[in-house]
């Protein structure tokens, strides 16, 4: 004869339930969280994208009439890799 089912008791400590408010407290901690890591990463792309520009000034050694037209030919090819990068320190 089988026995009946025996409930078991989860070994994983649950916390305690949160409340509603808290609740939008923690999710407006977690995205203020993630803007303020999306901003820090674009000011980041911003200054890595600056330091490449002023790196390529230097290297060229253009006169200031033409840093513009080089700045708008950067800002469309972004790209820069670190073996470029090493070339052109």
């Amino acid at each position: 004869m089988l026995s009946p089912p025996i409930a078991r008791k989860s070994l994983l400590v649950t916390p305690p339930r949160m409340s509603k408010v808290e609740r939008r407290q923690l999710f407006e901690a977690q995205v203020k969280a993630a803007d303020q890591m999306a901003a820090e990463y674009q000011r980041q792309q911003q200054q890595m994208q600056q330091e490449q520009y002023e790196q390529v000034l230097h290297v060229l050694n253009l006169p200031s009439s033409e840093h513009s037209l080089l700045k708008e030919k950067i800002l469309f090819f972004p790209f820069v890799t670190k073996a470029k990068r090493s070339i052109v320190r």
